[in-house]
């Protein structure tokens, strides 16, 4: 809202009041302008952000504060053999995912994952053959909230069914013609 331009304002960025993040910015009389800043948080929980302008006229609204919640990383079970669970393993782990990667710990079966289900908030299946014991340990942490993700195998549907989780037919085969790419819309609209 100033009549005047102003060069070189420090805009900072703050967690927890330690600041973080800074940039120097230009702004035109009577303009706006947006300005973005990032930074990777160092803990969890509810965090106290904030972001202030400095060298204004003004220093009474130069400051707006925000709460941002940061949740603690998934505890991830992975069961298969190792082979089949390299893949997602590797997945799990890519660089840059800081402390939002889940904490995954391996399994080889069902059965020697479950004593570590009340430790667990979900499941990666990645094959294998399972009895109905694996069922219903699977179905019980289901039901307890637990939440899984089961990978196409040979005894994958049979587990499914028998913890509810298929509805209908499983398609083994792809259409002929499963899809095809027309158009691609590349304009992307964040605000």
């Amino acid at each position: 809202g100033s009549n005047r331009d102003m060069r070189g304002a420090l805009v900072s960025l703050a967690f927890d009041g330690r600041r973080i993040a800074q940039t120097t910015i230009d702004i035109g009389a009577l303009q706006t302008r947006r300005v973005t800043l990032a930074a990777s948080p160092q803990r969890t929980g509810l965090l106290a952000a904030s972001i202030e302008l400095e060298s204004d006229a003004i220093d009474r609204d130069n400051t707006r504060f925000a709460g941002v919640l940061i949740p603690t990383p998934s505890r991830v079970g992975l069961i298969g053999s190792q082979s089949e669970s390299s893949f997602v393993r590797t997945v799990l782990s890519l660089p840059g995912a800081g402390s939002s990667a889940p904490k995954v710990t391996w399994f080889p079966t069902i059965t020697q994952a479950s004593g570590s289900f009340t430790q667990l908030d979900a499941v990666i299946i990645t094959g294998g053959t399972y009895t109905s014991a694996d069922a219903t340990l699977l179905r019980q942490f289901l039901e307890a909230g637990g939440g899984a993700v089961l990978y196409a195998g040979a005894g994958t549907e049979a587990l499914a069914s028998a913890c509810g989780l298929l509805s209908g037919k499983v398609r083994t085969t792809l259409p002929e013609n499963p899809f095809t790419v027309t158009t691609i819309d590349n304009r992307s609209n964040f605000s």
